[in-house]
Order: structure tokens, then C-alpha cells, then sequence
């Protein structure tokens, strides 16, 4: 999205309070990374339990037992909360998953323009890599839109194991912003 669209979002959004400071979020941001490792390990249970038999006997489920779409969706919420971290960090608290989306996307990669501080001098398209991020995020809320309100579509092996290994790489990529707003904030 263009800045000039997110910075008029924004506006909107603290008007109504969708998205407003609170002071006292930066405690919960090690509960949010935990739950976001707790969403990506259970991602991980259901894809052994789909991918192995012996798994299936041993639990006493059907055979024929696949969990890719709550893979997909375990692994939207991993990258969710890992969000809610780092803005939880900044003292951000959001009421939605949209606006949770655009203020990372608003508050790190073009106002502060933190995201992309590891990668500036390393990498010229350092912007493009980090936007990459919130892109990865906006796709894996449509994926588990998808996955679980739309009775008629079978989410695919590949589906579930792209997303479980993309939101492993962002949930890392948001413990890593996260470690550096502290360093910063030090």
C-alpha cells in the first residue's frame, strides 16, 4: 500500500480507535512471541500427525486424517501474534487483523523504517526483501480465510507446508525487530 494511503488509514483507524498507544503492552510482548512459537509448534504436530500413519494409529484417528487447513491457519496465527509482539513492543495495540497488518507494515517499514535497518547497508533492495514480510502476512491471512470458511476448497500439502515454513521465517524475522527495538530502546 502507498504511504499516503496507509498514512491516511491511520488516521482513521486512531480516530476510532482501532489502533491507539497503550503503555502497558510492552509486558505482554514475551506472551505474544510464546504464543506465536506455541502457534508454529502446534502447526508442526498437525503436519507429523498428517504426513505419518504410525501417528494416526497411535492417536486412535481416522487414517485418512489430513490437518493441512489447520496447518495453515496455526501458522497465520504464529505470524499474527509475532506481529502483535513487535507492535506490542512500540505500545501499539490494534483491535483488527487488517489494521494489525497495515500498522506493521505503516510503523516499521515506512515511518521508522525499522525493519529494514539490518539490511540497508548489506543489501541495495533492502526495502523490497522487508516489504516481502508484509506482503507473506497479507498472504497468509487470505490462505486461512480461505482454509477455514470455505467448505467447497481442499488446501494442498504444498499450501500448509509453504506457509508453515514462511511463518517460521517470520516469526524469527519479528523476534529479530523485536531485539533490536530493544537494543534501540536501551
Amino acid at each position: 500500500m502507498k504511504l499516503e494511503q496507509l498514512e491516511e488509514k491511520m488516521r482513521e483507524y486512531e480516530k476510532s480507535r482501532v489502533i491507539y498507544e497503550d503503555t502497558n503492552l510492552h509486558s505482554l510482548v514475551p506472551f505474544f512471541q510464546r504464543r506465536a512459537r506455541h502457534n508454529l509448534e502446534t502447526a508442526k504436530i498437525l503436519w507429523k500427525i498428517s504426513e505419518d500413519e504410525e501417528a494416526k494409529k497411535f492417536l486412535e484417528i481416522s487414517g485418512d486424517y489430513i490437518g493441512y487447513d489447520w496447518i495453515i491457519s496455526t501458522s497465520y496465527y504464529a505470524m499474527y501474534h509475532s506481529t502483535l509482539a513487535a507492535l506490542a513492543e512500540i505500545n501499539l495495540k490494534t483491535t483488527t487483523h487488517e489494521t494489525t497488518i497495515q500498522a506493521l507494515e505503516y510503523h516499521f517499514t515506512h515511518r521508522q523504517a525499522l525493519l529494514e535497518t539490518e539490511y540497508i547497508e548489506a543489501i541495495s533492495e533492502a526495502n523490497q526483501l522487508e516489504i516481502q514480510y508484509i506482503n507473506k502476512l497479507w498472504m497468509a491471512k487470505r490462505t486461512r480465510i480461505v482454509a477455514q470458511y470455505e467448505a467447497d476448497k481442499t488446501m494442498s500439502k504444498e499450501d500448509s507446508e509453504k506457509l508453515l515454513s514462511t511463518a517460521g521465517d517470520f516469526v524469527n524475522r519479528m523476534d529479530k525487530l523485536i531485539d533490536e527495538l530493544d537494543k534501540t530502546n536501551k
